[in-house]
């Protein structure tokens, strides 16, 4: 019975459109239905690794994957719940539908469940292509801390300090080359953030700018030269960063109480 009732609100349904537009959208909805499942996620991949996951330490990087995987977290609970209330709604009208009812009242009973079965499917779309971006970016992350653990034997807060600096020692040095390339010179901001780091402006812009000239000289359209040289610098001087230039009366020392430098801690947290 009630699936002839259905039945009859699409055929009323098709009434209202002209003769066969209906059958041509349904066509054109299908062939769109499969391209999505191609691009339903936020980002491609190639744009994760390449624009979003883009800091050249990977300590900030795994920072930035989960403050992603924490927003996603947020909109799965979110979708949850309505998708909960939307089953819970479709079982309260369901259960409005009695004998005693008149057929027009039992057909606008149904389209109301037709109508919530329908946002349920919506509802249901972005669900793939989040947990693809989760997924994703989970094994990135896999891939980012095996690096660390690797390199350092361990993985924490602590960790995290010592790739600040060497963060800091790249991202300036690389803007103050991008000035020279640009101006020919360091400009006053970038001079301000190598004096802050306690660097010489000048002896630095004396550095860049040889590598800057071997810059010109090269055939190479890759920027390996520029990574291998800005892991060089970071590498080299972020032991050597001159803790006299710190503003007054604050140490230098690492506050270690401060922060969470075992696994325990961690997964306490």
């Amino acid at each position: 019975m009630k699936d002839l009732q259905i039945t009859k609100i699409n055929e009323n349904f098709e009434m209202i459109l002209q003769k066969g537009i209906l059958e041509k959208v349904n066509k054109s909805l299908v062939k769109v239905e499969k391209s999505f499942n191609i691009y339903n996620r936020s980002k491609s991949e190639f744009c994760w690794k390449r624009f979003i996951l883009k800091e050249s330490t990977p300590l900030r990087n795994i920072r930035q994957i989960s403050a992603e995987i924490s927003r996603k977290r947020e909109a799965l609970f979110e979708v949850k719940y309505k998708m909960l209330k939307k089953i819970a709604e479709i079982k309260i009208e369901e259960e409005k539908i009695t004998e005693e009812q008149t057929e027009a009242e039992k057909e606008l009973i149904n389209i109301k469940i037709m109508e919530l079965k329908e946002q349920l499917v919506l509802l249901k779309k972005p669900i793939t292509g989040c947990a693809k971006d989760i997924i994703l970016l989970s094994n990135i992350y896999e891939d980012l801390e095996k690096g660390i653990i690797a390199k350092y034997g361990k993985f924490d807060e602590e960790i995290f300090e010592i790739e600040e600096s060497k963060y800091w020692i790249k991202r300036v040095f690389a803007q103050c080359l991008r000035d020279i390339r640009q101006y020919g010179k360091i400009t006053k901001g970038e001079q301000e953030s190598l004096e802050l780091l306690g660097f010489s402006p000048t002896v630095v812009g004396k550095m860049l700018n040889a590598f800057h000239m071997e810059e010109l000289k090269s055939t190479d359209v890759s920027g390996k030269n520029l990574k291998e040289f800005l892991n060089e610098l970071s590498e080299k001087y972020y032991n050597y960063l001159n803790k006299d230039c710190l503003q007054d009366y604050i140490s230098d020392k690492t506050q270690s109480e401060c922060l969470c430098i075992n696994e325990k801690e961690m997964i306490e947290e």
